[in-house]
């Protein structure tokens, strides 16, 4: 699995934040592959807006002329990171707040600076440093990592 960080225009970056667009159309340049995780930078022609989505690739389309796909380009089935399946190739990532942040209100589990972890729902930025969240009402906190509360699997139910 590869992490491959790419720029995106602000129409089809809203698009992919909101889940209409499941899919990316990339040149075949840097072997992508099931698994990669594509760290999808909004880009507005001259510079970036500060705002990013991580996605998973869970398909790849390719050599499809026939079909009317150009020659030396793909096209990507893509998941919010934490969806989609939950196969031994695509275990849960935790991902760099620094790369990208989740979407606002979804339920997330992070990792502080000291190893400390804590679920609960993403608020926002505090400031412009991507590491401070508001956590809870008027609560900071300190997030180097971060992963979906879905990516986990639900506990083993017992057997009555």
């Amino acid at each position: 699995m590869k992490k491959h960080d790419l720029k995106i225009l602000p129409q089809y970056f809203q698009a992919v934040w909101s889940g209409i667009k499941t899919f990316e159309l990339r040149k075949d340049d840097r072997d992508y592959q099931r698994g990669d995780i594509l760290v999808l930078r909004e880009w507005d022609g001259e510079k970036y807006t500060g705002s990013a989505i991580c996605v998973k690739v869970t398909y790849i389309l390719q050599n499809a002329e026939k079909y009317g796909l150009k020659d030396g380009y793909v096209i990507m089935g893509i998941c919010h990171l934490g969806l989609g399946d939950m196969r031994e190739e695509s275990k849960p990532y935790w991902i760099p707040s620094e790369d990208c942040l989740p979407v606002n209100g979804e339920e997330v589990i992070t990792l502080g600076p000291n190893g400390g972890m804590e679920c609960g729902f993403y608020r926002g930025l505090c400031g412009t440093k991507r590491d401070k969240w508001e956590w809870k009402k008027h609560t900071v906190r300190t997030v180097k990592y971060w992963m979906p509360r879905k990516a986990l699997p639900e506990p083993p139910k017992e057997e009555k």
